[in-house]
């Protein structure tokens, strides 16, 4: 069950884990901060603890002994942390607690956590390595790009094209947006216009937002998007039959094929930011661009240092 927190704590880590989500949906965060209990904690520059949680599982502390303090003073019936030592290595139960009013945000912030466990596991399981400095200034430099991307319209519907991220990008994503205030400026300012970030979609608009995605990718940097293979997806047995009866369409979808073949690409991306016009953005604010390679390494490595994946909890990043 949610906690309800307060903005100027580091938090438990079952706190995070909400809190953490909360932030990945910029929209309903903003709106559910503007008015909570009658007050606004937006105005305050709330923001995700990132670099303190960093260092505390850098120095082995399982809480925030300062964080914990105001937690009891407001709060003395209920624990701060769920576990009073890191569960990983006490095997310590887990402490329930009686909840006596339910959270009113607009946001189901248990659903949206179990959404982040998969990403999480693609993250641990499918970008070993990403945490080191050279692939993290990659994965910040396309999203720049990505982020770009987002400027330009159709040139048909005239609308924005819906942009799909690979993981890489998703996981800089997610950490500018643990900085709402700093997000929400910086894409009104670069991109023009206020940017969401949603999660919920199914597979079927993921993967047609991913072939989209990857083509606009390619006529904008003429570089390969992401290792899917989106050509397996793309050609189905419909679309086959209908390009052999209907041949001016089997001839757009070979062109289409061989864009898509342009676009994929191995595990290992040479990328080049020669295109990408976006100032870089401080992902973490006030503590400048080194702290960027210092904290970002969290988000993917968060689930086994800060819960364990025995507990059953997902944390930190989408």
């Amino acid at each position: 069950m949610v906690r309800l927190f307060l903005y100027l704590l580091t938090h438990g880590r079952d706190v995070a884990i909400c809190f953490h989500v909360h932030c990945l949906s910029p929209f309903r965060f903003m709106k559910d901060m503007a008015n909570h209990d009658g007050k606004n904690l937006w105005q305050t520059g709330i923001a995700f603890p990132l670099e303190r949680l960093y260092e505390l599982i850098q120095t082995e502390q399982w809480s925030d002994s300062d964080s914990e303090t105001i937690w009891n003073e407001h709060y003395p019936e209920t624990p701060y942390q769920l576990w009073a030592s890191d569960p990983i290595v006490s095997n310590e139960p887990l402490k329930l607690q009686n909840v006596n009013e339910t959270p009113k945000f607009s946001l189901d912030l248990v659903a949206a956590s179990l959404r982040q466990r998969v990403f999480t596991t693609r993250m641990v399981q499918e970008c070993e390595g990403i945490d080191c400095p050279s692939d993290l200034e990659r994965a910040v430099t396309r999203y720049h790009k990505f982020l770009q991307l987002m400027r330009k319209k159709d040139k048909i519907t005239r609308k924005y094209i819906p942009l799909v991220p690979t993981l890489d990008i998703d996981l800089a994503w997610h950490t500018h947006q643990l900085y709402p205030q700093a997000y929400r400026e910086f894409c009104l300012e670069f991109v023009g216009r206020q940017i969401n970030h949603n999660d919920t979609f199914d597979e079927t608009i993921i993967g047609n937002g991913l072939r989209d995605t990857s083509l606009a990718w390619l006529n904008a940097y003429n570089e390969p998007y992401t290792p899917a293979d989106l050509r397996k997806a793309y050609f189905t047995r419909s679309r086959i039959a209908f390009g052999i009866v209907f041949p001016p369409y089997g001839i757009f979808m070979f062109r289409v094929g061989r864009k898509l073949k342009m676009a994929q690409t191995g595990i290992l991306m040479k990328l080049m930011s020669a295109n990408c016009q976006i100032p870089t953005p401080d992902l973490c604010v006030g503590i400048g661009n080194a702290g960027v390679m210092r904290v970002i390494p969290i988000a993917a490595r968060a689930v086994e240092e800060v819960v364990g994946d025995e507990h059953d909890w997902s944390l930190l990043v989408l």
